[in-house]
C-alpha cells in the first residue's frame, strides 16, 4: 500500500497551503508560500556533497548557527546519518586520546585493546543518548501536533550531534592540560578522584546540554517541515 501523502503545511504556523499558488502569502501569518515548500530545501553542506570538507563545514554551521541552520536542511535518511555516525566516531576518537596522557600521570600505559574496548564504549554510549534523544523528540512531537516524522527526528538528531564533537575535543584538550599544568598532573597521578572525575565529567556533560539546546531548536524550527515525500502530487492537467 502506498503511504498516504500530507498536506504542504506552513512552516511557520501550520496552515494547510493545499492547492494555493506558490507565489501567494500564508493566509493564516503571511509567509511567503515558496519558503514552505520543501524542494527549496537545499540542504547543509555535507548533504549536498559528503567530504571532509562538507563534514566540517556543516559542524561549523550548526553550531556557529544553531537557529538559522534550519531553514536550508533537506529531511533525508541517508545522508544525515551518514553525518551522524561521523560525528560519532570522530568524537569517540578524540575522547579516546585521553589515554594516551596516562603515562604522563604516572599510570600503567594502555595496551591497545583497553583503547579499543574505549573507543567501543564511548560510541555505544553516544549512539545510545542520541537514541533517547531521537524517541523523545518523536514522543513530544506527536503529543503536541508536530509533524517530528522519524526522518524529521533523524536529521534533528544527526545534525545536532555535532555536539558530540565538543565534548570529545574537550577531554583531549583536558588531558593535554593535565600534562603540563603541574597541580593538575599531580592530582591526577594521585588518583584525586574529585579532581580528575569533575575534570572529565565536565566536557561529558556540557556536550549532553549543547546536544539536548541544538536538538530542541532544530525540532521546534522543523515543527510543521514539508518532507519532500509529503508533498501532494501536481493535479493531473485539465482536458483541453
Amino acid at each position: 500500500m502506498a503511504s498516504q501523502r500530507l498536506d504542504i503545511l506552513c512552516e511557520q504556523c501550520g496552515y494547510s497551503l493545499e492547492g494555493l499558488p506558490p507565489d501567494l502569502d500564508c493566509p493564516e501569518c503571511g509567509r511567503p508560500i515558496q519558503h514552505s515548500l520543501p524542494e527549496r530545501r537545499q540542504g547543509t553542506p555535507f548533504q549536498r556533497a559528503p567530504s571532509i570538507g562538507s563534514w566540517l563545514a556543516t559542524v561549523v554551521l550548526v553550531l556557529s548557527q544553531p537557529r538559522t541552520v534550519w531553514n536550508n536542511v533537506r529531511i533525508e535518511p541517508l545522508r544525515s546519518t551518514a553525518f551522524l555516525l561521523a560525528n560519532v566516531l570522530i568524537a569517540s576518537v578524540l575522547a579516546s586520546t585521553t589515554l594516551m596522557s596516562a603515562a604522563a600521570w604516572g599510570w600503567r600505559p594502555p595496551r591497545l585493546w583497553y583503547i579499543a574496548a574505549f573507543f567501543f564504549v564511548t560510541t555505544m554510549m553516544l549512539l545510545a543518548l542520541t537514541s533517547v534523544e531521537f524517541t523523545g523528540l518523536r514522543f513530544f512531537g506527536a503529543r503536541r501536533g508536530f509533524r517530528t516524522t522519524t526522518t524529521v527526528a533523524l536529521t534533528v538528531c544527526a545534525h545536532a550531534s555535532s555536539a558530540w564533537l565538543l565534548g570529545g575535543l574537550g577531554l583531549g584538550i583536558t588531558a593535554q592540560l593535565s600534562e603540563r599544568i603541574p597541580w593538575l598532573a599531580a592530582a591526577f597521578q594521585k588518583v584525586d578522584f574529585y579532581v580528575v572525575g569533575s575534570l572529565m565529567i565536565a566536557p561529558a556533560v556540557g556536550a549532553i546540554m549543547v546536544f539536548s539546546i541544538l536538538a530542541g531548536v532544530g525540532w521546534r524550527a522543523l515543527r510543521f517541515v514539508n518532507h519532500p515525500r509529503d508533498a501532494a502530487p501536481p493535479p493531473p492537467p485539465s482536458p483541453a
